[in-house]
């Protein structure tokens, strides 16, 4: 029963350490919680925090190296040729990326972190489904569902690694709360969740968008969407009753979807596995600090855990860091960091689709508007 829960880590109970999985399981039992508004309403909160203390935020524009010199960091290249300087750079990127693609070889990082960095291995890639349902209710109201094919999770597991294609380890199917902007009224909506076995050949393909890889149109890739797609929902079916003769809509990500987006490594959204050579403690992972003077690594590979809260932890430790200040304790104890005065008030009508782009990218093409509730 503990272990039905170890796809919010995206690797099997065996890989993690019993400390990764009680935090989870504290997570639940202190109460889980949801952003009025949608999760993109986080993204906007922190977009409007940014700027309103004179930061910009560029999207659509790839570092290709990470500047750096025998006193520490210089600043960030881009791949159109700009340069950034900075004494400070902090990666939210892909662990393994930041360490052995951004920084140069001579970065002088010293060779045991290279090697430990070289030798990790990621957890499991997933896939999503987003549905749409012509159903003013779902099934299970709130709630989070797992469901396993059996009892043996552990089998689940290993079934998946073998390469079994004919049963899903799992699917997680979450629906989304009620809050009038999700879906139009007399509509609901939820995602199907699973993960999938590690590497590209599971998607017809020789490599991934990292590379330069073309799959979005790839005749093998588009088949193996849809086999895994049609799984998927047959495994929710099981799982909450009925959906397809309701679905409006559907999109399906793949491991390649999360890749191209993020430049993860195998397109997981859950960092590390293991830190160094395999048989090391499970969920050893590296902390925020680095050897070169002002590099720092927050996110899904920190030793503070995956999810939402542990990358807001990892970014509160390293802002710690920089700033020579315990930032963690002042909040626990209420303080409010930065000057809420400077918050731009928010009109009728505020779109967080469109404030997460920041003020340089409000006026491009892209996702349309979201209808006012009701």
């Amino acid at each position: 029963m503990l272990a039905a829960q170890s796809g919010n880590y995206g690797a099997a109970p065996r890989d993690i350490s019993v400390a990764t999985h009680a935090a989870v399981t504290d997570h639940y039992l202190r109460g889980a919680y949801r952003l009025a508004g949608g999760g993109q309403t986080l993204i906007a909160s922190l977009v409007e925090v940014l700027e309103a203390h004179g930061g910009e935020l560029w999207t659509r524009c790839t570092a290709r190296r990470i500047s750096l010199d025998d006193g520490g960091v210089r600043g960030v290249e881009l791949a159109d040729g700009r340069r950034i300087a900075a004494p400070v750079v902090v990666s939210n990127a892909d662990y393994r990326r930041t360490i052995l693609e951004l920084c140069d070889d001579d970065a002088g990082f010293p060779p045991k972190l290279l090697a430990r960095a070289s030798a990790s291995t990621m957890r499991l890639p997933w896939a999503v489904l987003y549905i749409a349902l012509d159903v003013a209710r779902p099934y299970t109201p709130d709630a989070n569902v797992w469901w396993f094919p059996g009892e043996d999770i552990e089998r689940s597991y290993a079934r998946l690694h073998e390469g079994d294609r004919d049963e899903l380890p799992f699917v997680f199917v979450s629906f989304a709360a009620e809050d009038g902007r999700s879906h139009p009224a007399g509509h609901s909506s939820l995602q199907v969740m699973t993960v999938c076995p590690p590497g590209h050949g599971r998607w017809g393909m020789p490599g991934g968008p990292a590379d330069g890889v073309r799959y979005r149109r790839d005749p093998a890739y588009l088949a193996a969407k849809r086999g895994l797609t049609e799984a998927m929902l047959t495994a929710a079916e099981k799982a909450v009753g009925p959906l397809r003769d309701h679905i409006v809509h559907l999109e399906a990500a793949t491991p390649l979807t999360q890749e191209r987006y993020t430049l993860s490594s195998g397109g997981t959204p859950y960092g590390l596995n293991s830190w160094g050579a395999p048989g090391r403690r499970p969920d050893r992972r590296p902390g925020v600090g680095t050897s070169v003077p002002g590099l720092y690594v927050v996110g899904q590979s920190t030793h503070f855990g995956s999810g939402i809260t542990g990358v807001a932890v990892s970014g509160i430790m390293c802002a710690s860091r920089i700033a020579g200040r315990p930032l963690l304790p002042e909040v626990h104890a209420g303080a409010t960091i930065g000057d809420p005065s400077l918050l731009p008030a928010r009109p009728a009508g505020w779109d967080p689709p469109a404030v997460s782009r920041g003020r340089g990218g409000r006026g491009t093409r892209g996702r349309p508007r979201l209808p006012e509730a009701g």
